[in-house]
């Protein structure tokens, strides 16, 4: 993409931090996100890994499309040093 989209509404521009950053995936409802999101940054700390800035998602699943939340996929990062 040579340049920005037009923010509209509820969809604005942004940027994600550029760098290293662990991944994990979670499949399953939304509201067990915070559980993954603590298992991911508990195993950056075992792996004494400095943490740098918040964590980030991203939605594979659209719920509308796929309505058992058992099958949703979100993709979560955590920027590290």
């Amino acid at each position: 993409m040579s340049k920005a989209f037009a923010a509209k509404g509820r969809v604005q521009n942004s940027e994600l931090p550029a760098g290293k950053a662990v991944m994990a995936w979670h499949v399953g409802p939304y509201d067990k996100l915070s559980v993954a999101h603590g298992l991911l940054r508990d195993h950056a700390t075992a792996q004494k890994w400095k943490t740098r800035g918040g964590p980030w998602e991203i939605y594979w699943t659209d719920p509308g499309m796929v309505p058992d939340p058992a099958r949703w996929k979100t993709q979560l990062f955590l920027p590290i040093e």
